[in-house]
């Protein structure tokens, strides 16, 4: 729009319908056929929402990785995925969103830190995405070829898998930087005014069609082999039973929660992906900027939501995550407490059996023989504990 209509548009009269200021700054000038965008003023309720989401995010996200990094038990190559998005929701909260509130007041004026701030959310998203691509692929091989990823797959290779994922997320993000529609009329920063169409329709397909599709294509195959898992054989001795009933129950749990996290990364991002399309293309003529406005206003809230929720999904299905974050901060568990009271009284009556039969010699066998199946199985449990 040249500057002179947009001077005229903003000293006419205007019914209080047409202008209204969100993080787009839609409006639509009397007598014009074409979108029009005005200076948008603060919206102080999106900035509180946005603002408490963020504060939400980077404090649950620290949880989440003082926990892994604190307690040996979660040092297991899954969770270096579930570290990884948990990084990535942080810096969505430390910067991602605070781009965003910056840029609904129409800042900054410079076209070159304007398209960094908008290529900072798009990182982020694009980051999270190929992380979960990563971590569906590394669930699906533990769980389906299970002998192969315990001789293959190694800390060091996935920390290569997820540090491509950052690289390939980093790239994506900042493709705007050049593909856009080049510096506007007007000293303003507006995410649909700056960012082209066509990349729109790009990032559709790379971060929300394709891995929509393909993640949901392994989901389905690993749930249907869980399903279908042959039950073990009768010969197996009780030891492996044991072991195979755990990591059974260990391979659901994840599963389940990664398929969870998953689903609600792209049940947040993709309305949202969808409708800037759609408006690239409407005209004010069929549509009412005015009455869409609350419509994107709750879709970017619920986009940045997701780094906030994430947590909260880890704490909610993860037990163990759960504890965790407790003694992190604290606090008591009267289930825990009960554990450990139950396993006190246990240990004392192992003792005084031991004390009772010191002097049998089948007895001393028995515990030598207890104390090789303890040490195999600690071992094993060792060996598992890279899942």
């Amino acid at each position: 729009m040249a500057t002179t209509n947009y001077t005229t548009a903003m000293d006419t009269t205007t019914d209080a319908s047409d202008i209204a200021s969100s993080s787009y700054g839609y409006q639509t000038p009397p007598g014009n056929d074409t979108v029009g965008f005005s200076d948008p003023g603060p919206d102080i309720a999106f900035m509180v929402f946005e603002s408490s989401i963020a504060l939400a995010a980077i404090l649950l996200n620290s949880i989440i990785i003082a926990v892994i990094i604190r307690e040996r038990k979660f040092h297991r190559i899954s969770f270096h995925y579930i570290m990884s998005l948990s990084i990535a929701d942080l810096l969505m909260g430390a910067i991602g969103i605070p781009f965003a509130i910056v840029i609904s007041t129409g800042n900054p004026g410079n076209f070159a830190a304007c398209m960094f701030m908008n290529c900072g959310t798009l990182i982020v998203c694009s980051v999270s995405i190929f992380n979960l691509i990563g971590v569906a692929f590394d669930r699906y091989i533990a769980i389906r070829h299970y002998s192969y990823y315990m001789s293959a797959i190694t800390e060091f290779r996935s920390n290569i898998i997820i540090a491509v994922a950052w690289m390939f997320g980093i790239i994506v993000g900042l493709v705007p930087m050049w593909w856009n529609n080049g510096q506007p009329d007007e000293p303003r920063c507006l995410f649909i005014e700056v960012i082209d169409l066509s990349f729109f329709v790009f990032f559709l397909i790379v971060c929300n069609l394709i891995p929509a599709a393909i993640m949901g294509v392994v989901y389905s195959r690993l749930f249907l082999f869980l399903h279908r898992r042959p039950r073990l054989n009768t010969a197996v001795s009780m030891k492996q039973a044991m072991q195979e009933s755990r990591r059974k129950q260990r391979d659901v749990k994840m599963a389940i929660m990664l398929f969870i996290l998953t689903s609600f990364f792209f049940l947040s991002w993709t309305p949202l992906s969808v409708l800037d399309i759609f408006l690239q293309y409407c005209s004010p003529t069929v549509c009412d900027f005015s009455n869409i406005l609350p419509v994107i206003n709750f879709l970017i809230i619920l986009t940045h939501s997701n780094a906030a929720v994430n947590p909260i999904l880890y704490l909610v299905i993860s037990s163990d995550i759960r504890e965790a974050a407790k003694k992190l901060l604290g606090i008591s568990s009267a289930k825990r407490q009960s554990v450990t009271e139950s396993e006190t009284a246990r240990n004392s009556f192992v003792e005084f059996n031991r004390g009772t039969s010191v002097n049998s010699t089948s007895s001393g066998s028995v515990f030598e023989n207890s104390k090789v199946v303890i040490n195999r199985t600690v071992s094993t449990d060792m060996k598992d504990d890279r899942l």
